[in-house]
Order: C-alpha cells, then structure tokens, then sequence
C-alpha cells in the first residue's frame, strides 16, 4: 500500500462528507513519506504513520512540504485522472477518428484543480484495443499526465 492509499483510506474513514485531502504523510520520526512510497517496505511492523489532512481546499504558501507533495499526489502528471470513451458496436461500419468535448472541473474541486490547468478542450482518438478472440473494443481514453489544455 502506497502513502497516498493509506492516507486516502484514513480521510474517507474519519471525514467521508468533508473536504480534507491528505497533504502529507509521515513516520513516527516526522520524515514525510513520498505519495507512492510502499508503507511495507519502509516501515517497521507496527510502526506509526501520520497523516496530514489539509484543512480548507488551497495548501498554505508558506507550506512548501505539503505543496510538494500534493503537486506530486494530485499534480497533473499524478494520473490519477482517467477519462475513457467506448464507442458501441452496433449496425454500423464507420467508427469516429476522434472523440472532442471539455473537460470541466466541479466547483468545490477547483481549490485541487483549478479550470485553468485541469479543464478546457480536449480530442483524444479512438483507436482498436483487442479485448478477446476475435473481438476489438473501441476506446479513447486518457489520464490526468497527458492531459493538455488547448
């Protein structure tokens, strides 16, 4: 389990209705735990994790730590993003190149990530992906780390 599941895990447990994103996560020493660091294989059995939940929705300036690793759990290279698109087999021969539209980010996940590097334009192209003997899906799918605004 990564740090960034682990404190995931904990926020849903201890606030399922609010607004607390996990900003750090640390061991029982106070060194901070990378997002997708393996608890396992860096701590002892029984060892102590602590868990930093942020308090409103922005990281404070001055907290250079957190924002670092929130850039690093959530950023736009984090592919914790994943938009996919299947395109239905039916009747029909002709299949589009491309699949167009707009991303837009919900209001109250603007303070994570904001419109302006998150949301806006985007075409992704569908291509073939073999999912059994003799069948192909269609799909155009993308994550969060190659996402670009247009």
């Amino acid at each position: 389990m990564s740090a960034l599941v682990a404190a995931t895990r904990v926020q849903r447990e201890k606030y399922p209705h609010a607004f607390r994103v996990p900003q750090r996560v640390l061991n029982s020493e106070g060194t901070t735990l990378k997002p997708r660091q393996v608890i396992c294989s860096t701590l002892e059995d029984g060892e102590e994790v602590i868990i930093e939940l942020r308090q409103g929705a922005a990281v404070p300036e001055e907290d250079v730590d957190a924002a670092e690793w929130t850039e690093e759990a959530y950023g736009p290279q984090a592919n914790l993003m994943d938009c996919k698109f299947r395109w239905k087999v039916g009747g029909q021969q002709e299949f589009p190149k491309y699949v167009r539209g707009d991303y837009y980010v919900a209001p109250r996940w603007q303070g994570v990530y904001p419109q302006k590097d998150y949301g806006g334009p985007f075409e992704i192209q569908v291509v073939p992906v073999d999912v059994g003997p003799d069948q192909v899906d269609w799909i155009a799918s993308r994550t969060a780390g190659f996402i670009e605004a247009r």
